[in-house]
C-alpha cells in the first residue's frame, strides 16, 4: 500500500504478516495515510536504496484538516537515515451558535406553576414496584 515492488525485501511472507496487523489497525480505526504512498522516507546507510518504511496516520475526523504532509530532504539532518516529515494540520476552531436557552428572569411564574401542576396530573400516582 505505501512502499514500491522493487524494495522486494519488504514483501516476504512474514513482513506481509506483520504489515497485515497495521491494515488490520487502520481499517478498524478508520485511519488514513496522510503521508502520499511511494514517498520515500528512508535511505538505506549499506544500500544506498531508498523506501518508504515511515508514515504518518491521522484519524478520519482530521483527515480533511491536513494541510500539508511532506518530507523534507533539504533538511535531512547529518547521520540519519530518514528523512525529515513536516505535516500542517488546520486546527482552526469552528464557529457555532450556542443552542438557545430559557431566560429564566422573564419566566411568569404563576403560569409556569399552574402548567406544571396541569401536567404532573396527567402523570400516574407512584407506586412500590
Amino acid at each position: 500500500m505505501w512502499d514500491e515492488a522493487r524494495n522486494s525485501q519488504l514483501f516476504t511472507r512474514n513482513a506481509l504478516r506483520e504489515a497485515q496487523h497495521i491494515i488490520n489497525l487502520a481499517a478498524t480505526w478508520n485511519m488514513h495515510m496522510a503521508l502520499r504512498p511511494g514517498l520515500d522516507t528512508l535511505k538505506s546507510s549499506s544500500s544506498k536504496n531508498y523506501t518508504c518504511p515511515d508514515n504518518v496516520w491521522v484519524s478520519d475526523e482530521i483527515h480533511d484538516n491536513i494541510i500539508q504532509c511532506d518530507i523534507l530532504p533539504a533538511e535531512h539532518p547529518v547521520c540519519t537515515d530518514h528523512l525529515p516529515i513536516i505535516t500542517t494540520i488546520d486546527i482552526s476552531p469552528t464557529r457555532t451558535d450556542p443552542p438557545p436557552r430559557y431566560n429564566w428572569h422573564k419566566v411568569e411564574w404563576d403560569l409556569l406553576t399552574k402548567d406544571m401542576a396541569t401536567e404532573l396530573a396527567k402523570l400516574p400516582v407512584p407506586h412500590t414496584l
